[in-house]
C-alpha cells in the first residue's frame, strides 16, 4: 500500500488518536499536515539573481552578498550555507528583523587572521583556481585582470563593502 493510500485511511473520527493511527500505518504525523508551496514569482527572480551573482563572484561570503542585495533591494528569501556566520544569532537575527526568510544548504567556511594571507587566498580561490591557465603568459594576464577586479569593482568587507580605487578616491578628493 503506498504512502498516499495510507494517509487517506487517517480519519479524525476514529475511535483512535491520530498518533495511534499514524503509528499503526507506519506514517510519520508531519505527513499529514505538511503541504508543499510553491515559490513566488518574487523569489525565483531573487534567487535567480543570486544564482547569477554567485557563478561572478562565488567567493563571496554572506556579508558580501549582503551588501551586494542590499545595492539591489531587500530580498525576501535569503539562501546560504550552514557555516557558523549564516547560523550565527546576529546573521539570523537580522535577516528575521528584515522579514527576510532563511535558506540554508550546505557547511564550509574559511577563516583568514593576516591581510596579505587573505589576498593571497583571495587571488587563488577567486582567479588562480576558477581559471587555471597553460602559460605564465596567460597568467600573467589574467592577474592583470584580476587585480584590476580586485581594486576596483570587489566589493571589501574592511572597506565597508567598497571597492579599494572608491576609498582611494575620496579619500585623495577630501
Amino acid at each position: 500500500m503506498s504512502k498516499e493510500e495510507r494517509k487517506r485511511m487517517v480519519s479524525k473520527d476514529e475511535k483512535l488518536s491520530i498518533r495511534q493511527q499514524c503509528v499503526l500505518l507506519g506514517l510519520c504525523r508531519t505527513s499529514l499536515y505538511y503541504t508543499a508551496s510553491e515559490e513566488t514569482a518574487e523569489n525565483l527572480e531573487i534567487m535567480r539573481l543570486l544564482d547569477r551573482q554567485y557563478a561572478i563572484t562565488p567567493f563571496y561570503g554572506q556579508r558580501r552578498l549582503q551588501a551586494w542585495l542590499a545595492e539591489k533591494g531587500h530580498p525576501e528569501i535569503v539562501n546560504s550555507d550552514q557555516g557558523s556566520q549564516f547560523t550565527s544569532t546576529d546573521y539570523v537575527e537580522l535577516l528575521k528583523d528584515n522579514g527576510i526568510a532563511i535558506s540554508m544548504d550546505s557547511r564550509g567556511r574559511a577563516l583568514d587572521d593576516i591581510f596579505i594571507e587573505r589576498l593571497w587566498r583571495s587571488v587563488k580561490q577567486e582567479y588562480v583556481y576558477l581559471s587555471p591557465c597553460d602559460t605564465c603568459g596567460e597568467l600573467w594576464k589574467g592577474m592583470a585582470g584580476y587585480f584590476d577586479f580586485y581594486n576596483n569593482r570587489r566589493l571589501h568587507q574592511s572597506l565597508g563593502y567598497q571597492c579599494p580605487a572608491t576609498v582611494y578616491m575620496k579619500k585623495r578628493v577630501a
